[in-house]
């Protein structure tokens, strides 16, 4: 007996008890031990999060509130200042890469072999790395070279939010002035999401809010000044089908870097903007809700300031539409970040 005792301690010692299903530890009975534990390690991204609510923020019907409406935009802002360039795997060689390298490959008969024909392009001024779109918001990076710009362009019946991702950005902002000075001040109470009849588009819900015209904070408030200016007009896409000089406000320039919260357009303030990189290049992550659509009114439009309306007041300023200027276009750069899930 002593022997078999012997052999089966020196099988233990041999094989690991923990083959057994058993853990033996000093000055403790054996007792079974504890399955494994599976632990989930997929954990969503941060873009991924960005993405996620802010499908949710434009995702709004006309039954939606004013207020629910302003709760996930704060928050999307909120998330959206928070990002940087790591979150998304943006590459810094893009800011100074002048050219872009093409390869083509071809059959070589002679060699019954592979070749590679190497060409290398001038990159656009502008290059674009799309991360997620569908019908409700876009999202990409736009990487500006140095001494480049986008020029002033609108965003009809959209929400836009911008976060610097690396370098210098200065944004020169419009608001388009009513000629008609109508609205609705929601008065009666009820919804503050309305439905509009857009020609070329149908039906269109659009959050009706108030906000002052200074400069941004952080926060997306409904009221922010004593004295805010309701909008909500019928009319908010007239200065589209008027002659092609209308009237807007010009806001003083904002200055940003990665180290700034992202700032928003509405449908109605800061809705035309000229982006430009200063001091280098420059690129910032870009949020849209809802995308463009091309040939409707929706579309993406370009413009040119030329000119104050009166020396008394040099903030109101004409503008005019023209087609896209030939010193604008862009490239396009794969989104190499975490992968989205949505």
């Amino acid at each position: 007996m002593f022997i078999l005792q012997c052999i089966f301690f020196y099988i233990l010692a041999y094989v690991g008890t923990e083959n057994f299903g058993y853990k033996i530890c000093p000055g403790q009975d054996s007792k079974p031990a504890s399955p494994d534990i599976q632990i989930n390690t997929m954990t969503t991204s941060t873009i991924e999060s960005v993405i996620k609510q802010a499908l949710k923020t434009f995702s709004f019907t006309n039954k939606d509130t004013l207020e629910n409406f302003n709760k996930n935009f704060s928050k999307l802002l909120s998330q959206v200042s928070n990002i940087s360039s790591e979150d998304i795997h943006f590459e810094n060689y893009l800011l100074t890469q002048q050219v872009r390298e093409i390869k083509r490959y071809r059959s070589d008969k002679v060699s019954n072999s592979i070749k590679v024909d190497v060409y290398h392009i001038n990159r656009a001024p502008v290059t674009y790395i799309q991360i997620f779109e569908n019908e409700l918001v876009t999202l990409g990076v736009f990487v500006i070279r140095e001494g480049h710009k986008l020029p002033l362009h609108n965003h009809p019946l959209m929400h836009g939010i911008i976060k610097v991702l690396a370098g210098t950005l200065k944004i020169s902002s419009y608001s388009v002035l009513d000629p008609n000075n109508t609205g609705n001040t929601d008065e009666g109470g009820g919804t503050n999401v309305h439905q509009f009849d857009i020609p070329g588009l149908g039906m269109v819900p659009i959050p009706c809010y108030k906000e002052m015209s200074s400069t941004q904070g952080s926060d997306f408030q409904t009221q922010t000044d004593s004295h805010p200016t309701s909008y909500c007009p019928h009319s908010i896409l007239s200065y589209l089908e008027s002659p092609n000089v209308f009237l807007a406000s010009s806001h003083p320039p904002l200055l940003l870097s990665s180290e700034d919260n992202a700032k928003y357009l509405t449908p109605r303030a800061r809705n035309l903007h000229e982006i430009s990189c200063v001091n280098g290049p420059a690129a910032f992550l870009d949020v849209i809700g809802p995308p463009y659509k091309p040939v409707t009114l929706q579309d993406c439009t370009y413009f040119e300031d030329v000119g104050e309306l009166s020396a008394d007041n040099k903030s109101i300023r004409m503008l005019h539409r023209i087609s896209c200027p030939s010193y604008f276009y862009t490239d396009e750069e794969k989104y190499k970040g975490p992968p989205i899930n949505v």
